[in-house]
């Protein structure tokens, strides 16, 4: 893959960017006490989902597009530039937050070694750099995907790994209902550390990512009436009322274990149609150009990792010469632009390079790609 790719899939780039600023608006609140975005602030988390399906497609994709053709996958390979890609920038920031703690938005309560290790997602109550519990899931992902489908790909048919991604999803719910019953009890003071980090319970967006790209990979006459579908922006018109119903249900108390068991599956499900949008040749999301998503896009991991830090240390600095509620926007726009910035100069000065060196040490043959990030 290299660093500028041909050929771009915007739909994907907007999904991302999309994904980056619901969690940044949900982190802006949580941070500052200040919530000038409705309540589009309470979607941080449908945000994560949103990476947790494009993550699952896109390495997904990068596996199965070369085991689908009955060609060798190199693992070692595709680790390399996995770490490469996802490790440097992680670490520098890290270091940043323990080396200088008066920039954290909250105070350190998990230690270094859980950070450099990937296991800070459990356990978790709280800590400054919380949001890399989400990094966590996703490095687990990483090792554990390839280790688990390739050999399952080997001795078993192809539609053996319907029934394995199904097993996976009801594994994950399953645990959702034991750590309710066991751990949460309908009070939901543990629900966090229980339910929402750990990555065992958090499986069901990877799950519906790996099931795109399989279906594309694996099943192309199917895929192919998938996204030639005429209609098929009404897979973005379903998606969204997927999410909008997933928030709607979990403001309602009645619906709390409802909600904490199976709100996870009914976002995972509603990105994976938005995903699919994406890639719909019919849809308006895969022909729409969006001025900056894509600059967005590729920069969304540098920006994911350090805006926490850029929106504390602006109205730490700033919010005092903002006085009025309406001038409080001023410094929320500085917030946006600082934070932006500071996601490009990491990515400029710590991802860009050791992205220019894993395709140098461990290229790959294709040059298609769905998106800068991967």
């Amino acid at each position: 893959m290299t660093i500028h790719p041909k050929k771009r899939l915007q739909g994907l780039d907007i999904l991302r960017a999309i994904a980056i600023i619901l969690v940044f608006m949900s982190h802006f609140g949580f941070i500052t006490g200040f919530n000038p975005f409705w309540k589009f602030n309470d979607l941080g988390g449908q945000g994560v989902d949103l990476f947790f399906v494009l993550s699952g497609y896109l390495i997904g994709n990068q596996i199965f597009s070369i085991t689908s053709k009955n060609e060798s996958f190199n693992i070692k390979n595709f680790y390399l530039r996995r770490f490469l890609r996802t490790l440097p920038s992680y670490y520098f920031v890290i270091i940043i937050y323990f080396l200088i703690p008066k920039i954290n938005e909250r105070q350190l309560t998990v230690p270094i070694w859980k950070f450099f290790i990937f296991t800070m997602n459990y356990g978790l109550h709280g800590s400054g750099f919380s949001h890399a519990w989400s990094l966590c899931v996703e490095e687990h992902f990483y090792i554990l995907f390839p280790l688990i489908f390739l050999p399952f790909l080997t001795r078993f048919n192809k539609k053996y790994c319907f029934y394995l991604l199904f097993s996976i999803l009801f594994f994950s719910i399953s645990l959702r209902i034991f750590s309710y019953f066991e751990f949460v009890g309908g009070i939901g003071k543990n629900y966090m550390k229980f339910i929402y980090y750990p990555t065992h319970t958090r499986l069901d967006g990877l799950v519906f990512g790996i099931l795109t790209s399989f279906l594309r990979n694996y099943y192309k006459s199917l895929w192919f009436k998938l996204t030639q579908f005429k209609w098929s922006n009404l897979y973005f018109v379903f998606g969204v009322l997927g999410l909008f119903s997933a928030y709607t249900l979990w403001g309602v108390a009645d619906f709390e274990m409802f909600n904490e068991i199976f709100n996870f599956t009914i976002v995972a499900m509603s990105c994976f149609l938005l995903v699919l949008s994406a890639l719909s040749q019919h849809c308006f999301l895969y022909k729409i150009q969006i001025p900056m998503a894509t600059k967005i896009a590729t920069w969304s991991y540098a920006i994911y990792l350090t805006h926490k830090i850029f929106i504390y240390l602006t109205f730490k600095l700033f919010s005092s010469y903002f006085s009025s509620y309406n001038q409080s926007y001023l410094c929320v726009l500085f917030s946006i632009v600082i934070s932006i910035a500071g996601g490009w100069l990491v990515y400029r000065f710590v991802e860009l390079p050791f992205l220019k060196l894993r395709d140098i040490i461990a290229p790959i043959k294709s040059e298609k790609v769905a998106s800068a990030r991967e």
